[in-house]
This record gives structure tokens, C-alpha cells and sequence, in this order.
């Protein structure tokens, strides 16, 4: 009865394994879930702005996630002005597809180097930085225009845009995270979400197997004649 019991508690959980790795799996397109949301502020890095005038240069972006079906996601951007006034648009877009016509500010969870994301535009490196107080795996991608020009870095682990540098002939800026719900603490996990679910899982089927175990082994106590 014991060895049945054992069994049928290990295969449950060996199922259940298996389900949350899929539903994970299906999950790891979009690593951002409804209600994320990212602040960057925007940075004088060197030399003068000379663009359009003071108060319409940007002073900070909120992005936040209205809606996650699969790979399609709902964005809405607010662009705060130095001047005070605001401009606010939604967005949505299949972050999977390779003709995306989205505004950058999501793309695929683990992108990698090499991989379109979307307008004919790679991947072209991988690095690390500190963004929202804390020290994440990015991936990004560079591009001139004329005399000017940018690079996009967004989170591997749940791609989200967490910065844009721009490089002009008289000045450089940036435009970075600095505030977020997706994540806390100083430094990213070891391990993404899918691994820690599955590691949680693991150790849980262990314990589980070693308790019925040992319940199993532990000897019946005789009940003294009365």
C-alpha cells in the first residue's frame, strides 16, 4: 500500500512538472505580464542640447502593460516634457512577428543576437548593466540616421525597453530606467522564472518522496497487552 502510494504521489508530481514547464514555456514569449510597468528619466551625458526647444526635449517615459494574449501586447506610453505637458498613445503589436510595426518598447522574452525584432532590425549584442536599481542581462541593437545616432537595450529576461542612448554631433544623452514593478533587489536571479519554477517543483517531489519514505520505514508501535 505504501510502494502505491509513493508511486502515485511522484507521478502526480512529475505531471506537474511537466504542465508548468509547458504553460512557462508558452509564457516565455512574453516575458512582461499585464500591469508591468517602467520609468526611464532622461540624461544629459555630454556637451549642449541644441535640438528643438528646452521644453519640449522629453524628461522621462512611463511604459506600462495594458494586455498580454501570447505574443500580441498592449503598451501604453505617457512621454512627460520639460515643459510639463504630457503625450500619451497605445500600442498594440505581435512582438513575435519579424514585420512588427511596434514602438520598441516590448519585444520578445530571451531574444538573442541575431534575432529580428521587427522593421529589419537585429539583435547585435548582449551585455550586462544596472537599470532600476538592479544589475540585469540586456540585449541591444544599433543604428545611424544621417550624423545621429542610437542604441536600444532592453531586458533579455522580459523585454522591455530599459534604455535609448543618442549620439549627436554636439551632445550625447540617454534616456534610462530608473523606476519598476517587474523587478527588485540589486541583483538579477541565477535563474529565470521557468528554471525557478521548475527547481521549486523538483525540490518539492523530493521532499514529498523522501517523507512517504521514511513513513514507510518507520516501525509500528506495539501496543502493550492490557
Amino acid at each position: 500500500m505504501g510502494d502505491a502510494r509513493s508511486k502515485i504521489a511522484i507521478i502526480l508530481l512529475l505531471c506537474l512538472i511537466l504542465k508548468a514547464d509547458a504553460a512557462v514555456m508558452v509564457d516565455s514569449i512574453a516575458g512582461v505580464k499585464t500591469g508591468d510597468w517602467i520609468k526611464l528619466e532622461y540624461s544629459l551625458l555630454n556637451g549642449t542640447y541644441n535640438l528643438e526647444p528646452p521644453e519640449m526635449r522629453i524628461d522621462w517615459i512611463r511604459i506600462e502593460i495594458l494586455n498580454v494574449s501570447g505574443s500580441m501586447i498592449t503598451v501604453r506610453s505617457t512621454r512627460h516634457l520639460a515643459g510639463g505637458q504630457e503625450q500619451n498613445w497605445t500600442d498594440t503589436s505581435d512582438i513575435a512577428h519579424a514585420n512588427s510595426t511596434s514602438g520598441g518598447e516590448v519585444i520578445l522574452a530571451n531574444s538573442k543576437v541575431g534575432d529580428p525584432i521587427g522593421l529589419g532590425v537585429n539583435i547585435t549584442g548582449e551585455t550586462t548593466g544596472t537599470y532600476a536599481g538592479a544589475i540585469r542581462t540586456i540585449v541591444y541593437m544599433s543604428y545611424w540616421q544621417h550624423s545621429h545616432g542610437y542604441t536600444w537595450y532592453w531586458d533579455k529576461e522580459t523585454g522591455i525597453l530599459v534604455e535609448i542612448l543618442s549620439m549627436f554631433p554636439h551632445f550625447n544623452s540617454t534616456i534610462k530606467a530608473t523606476e519598476t514593478n517587474i523587478w527588485t533587489g540589486l541583483w538579477q536571479p541565477i535563474a529565470g522564472r521557468r528554471e525557478m519554477l521548475i527547481i521549486v517543483i523538483v525540490v518539492g517531489a523530493a521532499v514529498t518522496a523522501l517523507a512517504l519514505t521514511f513513513r514507510k520505514r518507520k516501525p509500528r508501535e506495539e501496543i502493550p497487552p492490557s
